[in-house]
């Protein structure tokens, strides 16, 4: 009994059989994570290197973009792969770690199979990469290897906007150490993507404050402040959430962890629940509530939960077993009940695929459209604005296209269904409707 413990606890064999179901559900899913944010990620990244202002655009995120852009080339699946090959690196940077600190993995193995984690690495988010270089910097600080951990909390700005909150985080924990010149490589990821993305953009320099896309008020409807909490089972699961919990207390009260341990594993994961609680239920900072957001801090959880268990199986004596095997066959049950994995098409996807495939053979009319799956179905190139312009156009010419959907037509692009309908210079061509999403093709007859 007590070998097959300890086979359960340093388990290399459970790992790696999470990294191969990982692969596994990424390889047999069809549809993909993140809506229309994975195309529009997608597109920005693959016409990049014909528009190079892409890699400073801000919603993009830059750094996401310059790394992502290569595998965009090779179509959405590209980046796709980039995003899984982020979440493997994730697993295995975490594996490695928890073995040097002698820690049990079964953290790992629980990450490697909580169907929420998988499924968001079959996307185009920027979720994936902010994940990895945030463990990256945690690690590096655990380290002491300061000048790498400020320039890798630093370049978390360039892939997600809630950077900030850990650069401000990192910084004052610099200070709290003494270890001020650490402070100065926190904005050097800042300082060169300024000068970078000033030379293409005509010398404006201090391009990321003046053109930031986001207000203090969000144009999203606020929810509850509690919204992210009651969802919090379903988001981590219940290996990580409860067992991730007790090892936050237990790095709080055991005094082998110094202040760098406590700040970046329980404050850095508790801040950013905190944040974007507050950001949501306040109506703050584009905040949509969003659960997504919340794999972050996913990888910081498994450390912890490492912790906790190892501290359980420490007070358990010969019941340790039993612990064990529980959160084996509780991870395994999670993650063979979960709808999540494989990811399928949603029925939005499969629309926008339908409908583009009228498009094969189209002529040298323009396609107008909403959702960003047009373009990227269509292969076209929507920043070159020849044929295919997002957004409802005040001029168009005989035998254009128009493609409206319930989605993005009325909250994206601000054009309810009536506005085209009421307009005879649009003729319906066709419409597509699946559940509760609709798309309707138009074709324009008449001059304006």
């Amino acid at each position: 009994m007590s070998r097959l413990y300890e086979h359960l606890r340093n388990g290399t064999s459970l790992t790696l059989t999470g990294s191969v179901m990982f692969l596994l559900g990424a390889y047999q899913s069809t549809g993909y994570m993140g809506g229309g944010d994975t195309f529009a990620h997608f597109l920005i990244s693959k016409y990049a290197f014909r528009h190079p202002e892409l890699f400073f655009d801000h919603w993009g995120k830059p750094l996401f973009t310059m790394i992502s852009a290569p595998f965009a080339r090779w179509g959405i699946e590209g980046i796709v792969l980039f995003n899984v090959l982020c979440g493997l690196f994730t697993i295995g940077m975490l594996f490695r770690h928890v073995t040097k600190e002698k820690t049990t993995t079964l953290g790992v193995f629980a990450l490697s199979l909580t169907p929420y984690f998988i499924s968001l690495h079959i996307s185009g988010l920027t979720e994936p990469l902010f994940a990895l270089l945030l463990l990256m910097s945690v690690l590096m600080l655990s380290d002491k290897r300061y000048i790498g951990a400020g320039l890798l909390t630093g370049a978390l700005l360039m892939v997600r906007t809630e950077g900030v909150l850990f650069i401000g985080m990192a910084m004052i924990t610099f200070m709290a150490i003494r270890k001020y010149g650490a402070i100065f490589w926190l904005f050097v990821p800042l300082i060169l993507v300024s000068l970078a993305g000033g030379l293409v953009k005509q010398g404006n320099f201090f391009w990321f404050f003046t053109e930031l896309p986001y207000g203090v008020q969000s144009a999203y409807a606020s929810g509850s402040i509690w919204h992210f909490l009651s969802k919090a089972d379903l988001i981590f699961g219940y290996p990580l959430l409860v067992l991730g919990s007790w090892g936050m207390f237990t790095v709080l009260r055991t005094p082998k962890y110094d202040l760098v341990s406590k700040v970046t594993l329980v404050g850095y994961p508790l801040a950013y629940f905190v944040f974007h609680s507050v950001l949501f239920g306040f109506g703050l900072g584009a905040s949509a509530g969003l659960t997504r957001v919340m794999l972050v801090i996913m990888p910081l959880l498994a450390l912890n939960m490492g912790i906790g268990l190892t501290d359980l199986f420490n007070r358990l004596g010969k019941k340790k077993e039993i612990l064990a095997g529980v959160v084996v066959l509780t991870v395994f049950t999670g993650f063979f009940t979960s709808s999540r994995m494989p990811v399928y098409g949603t029925a939005n996807q499969k629309l926008v695929k339908q409908l583009s495939e009228e498009f094969a053979d189209m002529d040298e009319s323009v396609i107008y459209y909403f959702h960003p799956g047009v373009a990227v179905y269509t292969d076209c190139d929507p920043f070159a604005r020849e044929h295919c312009i997002s957004g409802y156009p005040e001029v168009a010419s005989l035998g254009d296209y128009l493609v409206w959907d319930s989605h993005f037509g009325p909250q994206e692009g601000a054009t309810p269904l009536n506005a085209i309908l009421e307009d005879d210079t649009w003729q319906k061509v066709k419409e597509y409707s699946a559940q509760d999403e609709l798309f309707i093709l138009f074709r324009k007859v008449k001059a304006q």
